[in-house]
């Protein structure tokens, strides 16, 4: 499978191709700030574009969304945003833009967020970051980009990365809107159609997966949920939650609460998470034949 998502990466798109071979390279170089004088670092492989902090989703271990709760995913207002942006939103392109013209190399760009598809001017930046001849991913919740995918293809933008928790009923009881599932497994669907419109093999098609309190008990199950979708998947990312202490959020509070502070949550049902539970889940996962690598 690596083989060949490779060969096609070099068939369809070569600069990208030897873009990632080289990053793929620069990982491996163990030549970083640690191991020469003057805190001297080679520049990022990577980096990533927080574009929001807003979602239309409202899901049980984030604190990102700040919209109101209740209501499904039709009636979200945010869903029916119209398609032209807002001045204030103008004025953070030209912001994006010079964060970008000031990179002297050539990193892997992730823009999320929140939820990215809710900057209004989301392919205009991302046409602004391709032209620029970098390697372009997106990391979204998948509920808005109906109406983005034929320009998402255009754009050549090389992987969109679509969060999902579980079966139906348990990805929409962790994301808090009922019929996210359904709409973002769609829109998958969608996407995958339109490259084919297109002639097209990018992007690929990655989920990602949160290990919680809330479906850590049924990953193998989850598994064999998406594989009956017969999705093309390029892979399956499981990852985890991010756990700080308050030490840890004080420190960071008192250099950058100027622009981005934090407060310490607690996730419930954090307590009845097992790490043996998520071992086992993980070794029948080992032992299942998918279509799709998954990486942990």
């Amino acid at each position: 499978l690596q083989v060949r998502k490779a060969y096609n990466v070099l068939k369809s798109n070569p600069k990208s191709f030897f873009k990632l071979v080289k990053n793929k390279l620069r990982i491996l170089t163990p030549l970083d700030y640690h191991l020469m004088s003057n805190g001297y670092s080679l520049p990022p492989i990577a980096i990533t574009i927080e574009l929001v902090h807003t979602c239309n989703l409202r899901c049980k271990m984030c604190d990102l969304y700040s919209l109101d709760a209740g209501g499904s995913l039709e009636t979200n207002r945010d869903l029916l945003r119209a398609v032209t942006y807002t001045k204030d939103e103008a004025c953070q392109l030209e912001d994006w833009k010079k964060v970008i013209d000031k990179l002297t190399s050539k990193p892997v760009i992730n823009i999320t967020g929140g939820e990215p598809f809710l900057f209004g001017p989301i392919i205009e930046l991302c046409r602004y970051i391709k032209d620029r001849g970098f390697v372009l991913t997106i990391t979204t919740n998948g509920t808005l980009i109906k109406r983005f995918i034929p320009e998402i293809v255009k754009t050549g933008i090389y992987n969109i990365t679509i969060s999902i928790d579980g079966d139906e009923k348990m990805h929409d009881d962790i994301r808090g809107i009922k019929g996210a599932f359904q709409k973002s497994i769609g829109n998958l669907r969608v996407l995958e159609e339109e490259k084919k419109k297109q002639g097209v093999k990018q992007p690929s098609l990655q989920i990602n997966m949160t290990t919680s309190p809330f479906n850590h008990h049924r990953l193998s199950e989850i598994m064999q949920s998406i594989e009956s979708e017969k999705l093309p998947l390029a892979r399956l990312v499981l990852s985890h939650l991010w756990y700080w202490d308050k030490k840890i959020i004080d420190d960071h509070n008192k250099k950058h609460s100027h622009w981005n502070s934090y407060v310490v949550q607690n996730v419930d049902g954090m307590d009845k998470m097992r790490g043996e539970v998520v071992a086992n889940e993980i070794e029948k996962i080992k032992r299942m034949k998918l279509s799709f690598p998954i990486k942990y």
